[in-house]
């Protein structure tokens, strides 16, 4: 299933589009799933912290960093 996304971009970067023949749809598609990887990560990290300061030296940072290796690799 897909949904719509609109955007308004300056009739110049628009034209400019065209003239470079570039598929915005693919685009903007990249550009999204990029930043939510890098807020997925970085929510991640986030939460690795926070589990590291609630159980200090009970969770190792190399396995944190090794965990979300495996899980970015996965997808």
């Amino acid at each position: 299933m897909t949904s719509t996304v609109t955007a308004r971009v300056p009739e110049e970067l628009k034209a400019q589009t065209s003239e470079y023949n570039i598929n915005v749809s693919e685009v903007v598609r990249d550009a999204l799933e990029t930043e939510v990887r890098r807020q997925r990560r970085e929510a991640l990290i986030e939460r690795g912290d926070e589990l590291s300061r609630r159980f200090g030296e009970q969770i190792e940072t190399d396995r944190v960093v090794e965990t979300i290796r495996t899980d970015r690799e996965t997808r």
